[in-house]
């Protein structure tokens, strides 16, 4: 029997063949610190954080729409949407 949880096996009795002891589950103590803390604690996004998450999402979404409307970077129609595009990759400040 293969099991990660499984012991040395131990001989039963009159020969038998060894009889398998399972570990028990793993329990945290209950004084043990949680894993992961509440949302309330979590620190405050900074600035620069929130702004290159919304330049992310911005970004995903304008490559969306280049490759759904096959757009060349060299068509002048375009044109403001790669610079959109670059502003949002942090081509310009």
């Amino acid at each position: 029997v293969s099991h990660p949880r499984l012991c040395r096996p131990v001989d039963g009795p009159h020969g038998a063949p060894p009889v398998p002891h399972y570990a028990p589950a793993h329990a945290p103590a209950p004084d043990a610190p949680v894993d992961d803390a509440p949302a309330d604690n979590a620190p405050q996004e900074s600035a620069l954080q929130r702004e290159r998450r919304w330049r992310e999402m911005a970004r995903g979404a304008l490559e969306t729409f280049v490759t759904r409307i096959d757009a060349n970077r060299d068509d002048g129609d375009f044109e403001e949407l790669f610079f959109a595009l670059d502003v949002c990759r942090g081509a310009y400040p």
